[in-house]
């Protein structure tokens, strides 16, 4: 089926007035197209300096016979196609970038009547449209491989997101919402374990939500270098890095089974790996102490050697010195994010020989600098019958065998939801998506949120935490998720709170179901059911669903009737001929004379034990049950 298009042509010959040669044509866009897709891309790049040529060139296989190729128009992509060349030309030249050729290009071939597919839509972008945003390092720009990188841009422009693209990668590597800062705008793209395949030169850019792909001119380049050594080892303590005072520990540094020689050290001063201090070396690679003391404390790093190249040192082992147990887990029962006025008990879980618990909650904007006390005894649990802001924070436990004390636990954080009215949570690429697509959610409220938080309903934590940006009198935060697959579909809803009281959370937003097409996991049947419930078209399944079952159902039934039937005329028509038997040996004459007149009869069919119509490939196999009668002719 085919969809006829008007086409404006310009055939105008190069260097002629615009529009001298236009005239209006037809053109046909498969909607079912059979054909396989071509690739489209632009030369010398898909992102063009202002007035800078630029060819976008639609590649199909050798016996395609015409191409077209479209500008997608509108915000939805795809919905309306403006078309732009057709014919056996297979390119669309374009002498001067300007904003209004920005924009998603697609294209498709035709061979003899079949049209293909379109293809992957094509983004073309302008840059220098607004002056360049600067481009730093937090960490310098020679790093070890296996650091952490924040880049900052930064402008005075109030650039809605920035783009961090690197020279030789052909899109950009980060896009980040910006944060007001300094009378400018601001986004941080952090890199999280460098290697030296991640070396070169970064620029960023700045855009608007408006104009995607306007953006600004580029960045000076910032040169991040990556030093590449060796692979670093892995430094642990044995029997544990937490050592009773007086207790003997080894410190072991494990390298390749190739590793020449091994180097321990003892970090030295208040900032980490500024001055080591050389603990051993050789072959050996471990560090015995028989006795713990104060003075062994602090952080442990590692390296080796193999032939003239040296390793990167391992990442820091902290040597701690306690008269006290190993800590205890605490957690929340039913969640740690709780509704206001709900129930919520907190559960301190220790070793079976644990005497005695104590649970605190933290005090201060320092955690752990100061420690509320809450409970302490036999009991590990802490019960609150209403959630209220004042039980919100951080809390902690421990506890106590003989004269020993654990160390405390790690801080669980106690929320409460349902502070303030709830904000709206929409998607602005629709809520069905396919894998390795990008979406955008957007947060947003009336009331003056300083954050927004991101959870997904089957998440222990929330996924994202963003800063807020003033948007039609209220506040607005845009979540990304690039690249999303099956495992990120889900209920998501968003939370506002404020910096002051971060553990106060609104109102939920309603939730937004977003379904990621593609392979993954199946679905559970719990959410093929309501899948098909939601369908606009259930009454039609359900009505084939009922055709396969119904038709087996009542042709078995039919079957049972006559055969039940036939055995009732077989045994009226024997009893009417059969005479009277004068002895025994003249009743089994006459049974054997009729036993020859029998004659078994099997039927068998196949019930389907359960499918849908609507998926035959899917379907189980059938049960089969077979029937026996016995049919004798007059």
């Amino acid at each position: 089926m085919y969809e006829a298009l008007p086409i404006l042509l310009d055939l105008g010959e190069s260097g002629e007035k615009p529009g001298a040669g236009l005239y209006l044509a037809q053109g046909t866009r498969a909607q079912d197209g059979r054909l396989p897709p071509p690739v489209i891309t632009a030369r010398p790049a898909s992102v063009v300096l202002s007035k800078s040529p630029v060819t976008i060139l639609c590649q199909g296989p050798p016996d395609a016979e015409a191409y077209e190729i479209f500008k997608e128009k509108g915000p939805e992509p795809r919905n309306r196609l403006e078309f732009q060349v057709a014919g056996k030309t297979r390119t669309l030249n374009f002498q001067e970038m300007r904003p209004d050729l920005t924009g998603l290009y697609s294209c498709s071939y035709r061979r003899g009547e079949h049209q293909s597919l379109l293809s992957a839509p094509l983004p073309l972008v302008m840059t220098g449209a607004y002056d360049k945003p600067s481009l730093s390092s937090m960490n310098g720009t020679v790093m070890a491989s296996g650091d952490n990188v924040d880049l900052e841009c930064f402008s005075k422009a109030k650039f809605q997101a920035f783009l961090l693209t690197r020279d030789d990668a052909p899109h950009p590597t980060q896009r980040q919402s910006s944060t007001p800062q300094d009378n400018g705008r601001q986004a941080t793209f952090h890199m999280d374990h460098v290697s030296p395949t991640q070396a070169g030169a970064y620029r960023c850019y700045g855009v608007f939500t408006t104009d995607p792909y306007l953006w600004s001119h580029p960045s000076d380049p910032l040169e991040l270098v990556v030093t590449g050594r060796l692979p670093p080892p892995v430094i642990t303590a044995r029997p544990a890095s937490v050592v009773l005072s007086k207790s003997p520990v080894t410190i072991l540094c494990q390298g390749p089974p190739d590793a020449e020689a091994y180097e321990i050290f003892k970090e030295k001063g208040p900032e980490p790996r500024n001055r080591l201090e050389f603990q051993v070396a050789g072959k050996t690679r471990t560090l015995n102490f028989q006795e713990m003391r104060p003075d062994l404390t602090g952080l442990y790093s590692c390296s080796y050697r193999r032939g003239e190249h040296q390793s990167l040192l391992s990442a820091p082992l902290p040597l701690v010195m306690t008269g006290r147990l190993p800590p205890p887990v605490i957690t929340a029962r039913p969640a740690s994010v709780v509704l206001s006025k709900s129930p919520v008990t907190i559960l301190c879980q220790g070793p079976p020989d644990a005497e005695a618990y104590e649970i605190f909650k933290e005090k201060g904007p320092e955690p752990r600098n100061r420690l509320e006390f809450q409970v302490a005894g036999k009991t590990r649990t802490l019960n609150f019958q209403e959630m209220r802001p004042d039980l919100t924070g951080l809390y902690s436990c421990s506890y106590r065998r003989g004269e020993h004390q654990s160390l405390l636990s790690a801080p669980l954080p106690l929320v409460m939801t349902g502070a303030y009215d709830k904000p709206s949570l929409s998607s602005t690429n629709g809520t069905m998506v396919a894998s390795g697509d990008n979406v955008d959610l957007q947060c947003f409220s009336k009331a003056k949120f300083q954050a927004f938080l991101l959870t997904r309903d089957d998440a222990p934590h929330p996924t994202q935490r963003q800063s807020s940006t003033p948007q039609d009198n209220g506040r607005q935060a845009t979540f990304h998720l690039d690249h999303v697959s099956p495992t990120q579909a889900g209920a998501y809803r968003c939370y506002g709170v404020f910096t002051n009281e971060p553990y106060l959370w609104s109102h939920p937003s309603d939730p937004l179901e977003l379904v990621v097409t593609g392979e993954g996991p199946r679905p559970s049947p719990a959410s093929l059911l309501k899948l098909r419930m939601s369908s606009p078209n259930r009454a039609q399944g359900h009505g084939q669903w009922y055709l396969l079952v119904g038709l087996p159902v009542a042709a078995v039934l039919l079957l049972l009737l006559l055969l039940l039937f036939l055995l009732i005329k077989n045994k009226a028509a024997k009893t009417k001929r059969q005479p009277q038997a004068s002895n025994p040996m003249s009743g089994r004459a006459s049974e054997a004379r009729d036993q020859q007149d029998v004659t078994y009869l099997q039927v068998t069919f196949n019930v389907p034990t359960q499918g849908s119509a609507a998926t035959p490939s899917s379907l189980p196999r059938e049960a089969q049950t077979s029937e026996y009668a016995t049919v004798a002719p007059r």
